[in-house]
């Protein structure tokens, strides 16, 4: 009898566990669903930032995240808001915006400041730092942003027409990014998903740009060696007959390049392995041509690469 009530109790017990655990499982998935329903979630999400924020100002410290990656700077030495700002051009010499999810636009204008503006509630913190960087990061990477916030982040980035950074670097996690021009020494784009475009212009003694499985059109003006790495989405792009020297690297994904000028204006180093390679509509194969004012180094694993000329 004894031995009866023991296990019964440990039975109990356990019952007693497990209901509460579902329980507050339920709780947690019903506030969700509520957030996604109504605009109560947003009140909790800018509770918690808030209260975040003030930990942080304790520590003296701003914290950012870029792609799992934290970022912690001294307040005396970064100078932010979460509204967006006007900035000196003359005191920017670096631009590094990291777009987390939305519609995102960056275009130029007569003008002599940098304007950064927001439209809705927007989980992003912008900034100069001391030593000249435009910054725009998400402000962190909660549970709760995923289908709340990000949904709603709507930026606008105006730059003067002619501005040209020491290097810059635009990242897009996920939605849609569209670029009047692009001028830096440097510049680096990545693309997650989504879709990014640049129509007038990238303007770059040095180019490098990763597509992981979004959609990528951009126009080359003025740049003398470009890298290109695509996983599985699609990269196409117009080239002028600045470049000299590319360097395309696909997965399963796809690159189609038109370039200014002929096919005998290059020499190739063609690698594939199941993927297709084609220059000018035919199956492409190193060639070295003498005279050749560039090059297209290309290696495509399963994906597919066209270069056509105008």
């Amino acid at each position: 009898m004894k031995k009866f009530a023991i296990v019964t109790l440990l039975v109990a017990v356990i019952l007693l566990a497990v209901g509460g655990f579902f329980g507050f499982a339920g709780l947690f998935v019903g506030g969700v669903a509520y957030g996604n329903n109504s605009e109560g979630m947003s009140a909790v999400i800018k509770d918690m930032d808030a209260g975040f924020r003030k930990f942080s100002d304790k520590l003296g410290k701003v914290t950012f995240t870029r792609n799992g990656v934290i970022f912690t700077g001294d307040k005396n030495e970064i100078s932010y808001s979460e509204n967006g700002g006007v900035y000196d051009a003359s005191e920017v010499s670096s631009l590094d915006f990291d777009f987390s999810a939305g519609k995102f636009e960056i275009v130029t204008a007569k003008t002599d400041k940098i304007t950064v503006s927001v439209d809705g509630y927007v989980k992003y913190y912008f900034g100069l730092s001391s030593g000249g960087m435009l910054f725009i990061r998400p402000a962190g990477d909660s549970v709760f942003n995923i289908g709340l916030a990000d949904n709603y982040s709507k930026i606008k980035v105006t730059i003067p027409e002619g501005f040209r950074a020491e290097d810059a670097t635009v990242s897009l996690n996920a939605g849609d990014l569209k670029v009047d021009e692009l001028s830096a020494d440097k510049i680096e784009l990545n693309l997650n998903a989504g879709n990014f475009e640049i129509n007038k212009g990238i303007f770059a003694d040095n180019l490098n740009i990763s597509v992981s499985i979004g959609s990528m059109f951009v126009y080359v003006a003025d740049t003398e060696k470009a890298t290109v790495n695509v996983n599985a989405g699609s990269f196409v792009a117009g080239v002028t007959d600045k470049l000299k020297n590319a360097e395309i690297n696909v997965s399963t994904g796809s690159a189609d390049i038109t370039s200014a000028g002929k096919k005998k204006d290059f020499s190739y180093e063609i690698t594939s392995g199941l993927g297709i390679v084609k220059v000018d509509g035919k199956r492409g194969k190193t060639d070295e041509n003498s005279g050749a004012r560039g090059e297209f180094r290309v290696n495509c694993n399963l994906g597919s690469v066209s270069i056509n000329f105008d």
